[in-house]
């Protein structure tokens, strides 16, 4: 038996002998998820809901959850809980930003990277997100700035560099010269704006 089905059960046990505990709940439904247990780790973070239904973390695992399940309207019910509930949480304003762009409403997806961003310039999960948006809505020449601000952050971000490759079919490697500044630092690139 691996180790990860031995935590497990050791989980379940554990929420089978204490059912109303929060902690439990959350980590056990984190670790169900992550192990590809999507339809009992919703159970597990709606049970916790239950019990504390004003705990950002437990809407956002949910909404989470909930995307892994391709549930994205629920999903996105429980996004907007988790940033109704904390809005300076960046995780989750980008997450809710991702659950949109999978639903095909771009311009509120992009305004919920621009949360995130204004939360922390330096995200790049956020940056990227907000090229795709940017990407959809007035195509790739201008988003390519946005993943360029994301390359800026962090050169080996595999996310930023398969966006960029795809926006202008060239991606740059390791060994390769450096590739051309971004024009625009997380300082400078226009937060709040569509291009």
């Amino acid at each position: 038996m691996g180790q990860m089905p031995h935590a497990l059960e050791l989980f379940r046990k554990a929420a089978a002998a204490h059912p109303d505990d929060v902690d439990i709940l959350l980590e056990g439904a984190s670790a169900l998820l992550e192990h590809g247990s999507v339809q009992e780790a919703v159970e597990w973070y709606q049970k916790a809901i239950i019990l504390q239904p004003d705990n950002p973390s437990l809407h956002l695992g949910l909404g989470t959850a909930l995307e892994a399940k391709g549930a994205g309207a629920e999903a996105i019910v429980a996004l907007r809980k988790a940033v109704e509930l904390e809005p300076s949480d960046e995780v989750a304003w980008c997450e809710l930003g991702n659950a949109l762009l999978r639903g095909g409403q771009e311009r509120e997806a992009a305004g919920c990277f621009d949360a995130a961003l204004g939360i922390d310039d330096a995200y790049e999960a956020a940056w990227v997100g907000k090229a795709r948006a940017v990407a959809r809505l007035k195509g790739p020449k201008a988003a390519v700035k946005y993943v360029d601000v994301a390359l800026s952050l962090s050169l080996g971000f595999p996310e930023a560099l398969a966006l960029r490759d795809e926006l202008v079919g060239r991606v740059p490697r390791r060994d390769a010269p450096a590739m051309e500044p971004a024009q625009e630092t997380a300082a400078q690139a226009p937060v709040g704006e569509l291009a």
